[in-house]
């Protein structure tokens, strides 16, 4: 899978480089586009255009571009003058038949950019892994001294307190959920505890257990 942004260049570029590859539209780009049309985009209506990116199901999408409608009507306009397809998962899907590995930005190739600068760009493709990689060991190396200091200085011995009452969250919304199995190691999974739209049903979606 391929995401960017849409210079019109690189859209045909990629599609003649890699034409059985998916190619999405970067969500961070688009809601960029969005601003400089003088529709300031608030911090929740920002969440809620990546909600409408990560619809699963097209009762998802109509829900969450409705309640975008409520508050940003002109924004929609302007999503809705793009394709689909390329920007929200169940159309990406069922267009190009490959996951969306919940990637909706270009931000991993842009962190990359900034990590190793022209490096990046003059170096062969074996040699770009390496350099990626190493980074990475480093930063994850940084990443683990700063929390042991933590640990040593505030005697830290769980998880934080949002990342445990997420923990909590999660573990009781799973109670409320029907499982069917489908197929090896996958199942039908289906929410049926109490949501905050009247009326919404939400619909069976697949999820991969012993992955997720």
């Amino acid at each position: 899978m391929t995401v960017s942004d849409r210079q019109k260049d690189l859209l045909s570029a990629v599609a003649e480089v890699f034409p059985s590859t998916g190619h999405r539209f970067c969500l961070r780009h688009i809601m960029n586009n969005i601003n400089r049309l003088g529709c300031s985009l608030t911090v929740n209506e920002r969440r809620l255009i990546c909600s409408m990116a990560r619809s699963d199901c097209e009762s998802d999408l109509k829900f969450f571009t409705n309640e975008m409608k409520k508050k940003k009507a002109d924004a929609v306009v302007y999503l809705e003058s793009i394709n689909l397809k390329r920007c929200v998962k169940y159309k990406f899907q069922e267009e190009f038949k490959i996951a969306t590995y919940d990637e909706i930005t270009s931000n991993l190739s842009e962190q990359a950019n900034n990590w190793m600068g022209t490096e990046l760009r003059s170096v062969k493709p074996l040699h770009v892994f390496h350099l990626y990689f190493l980074k990475l060991s480093e930063i994850l190396s940084e990443k683990r001294q700063v929390a042991a200091s933590m640990i040593i200085k505030r005697g830290i011995t769980r998880l934080v307190d949002v990342l445990e009452d997420k923990l909590k969250e999660l573990t009781e919304a799973s109670k409320k959920c029907k499982f069917i199995p489908c197929m090896e190691g996958g199942y039908s999974v289906q929410y049926l505890g109490p949501v905050l739209p009247s009326g919404y049903e939400h619909p069976q979606r697949f999820a991969d257990l012993p992955t997720q």
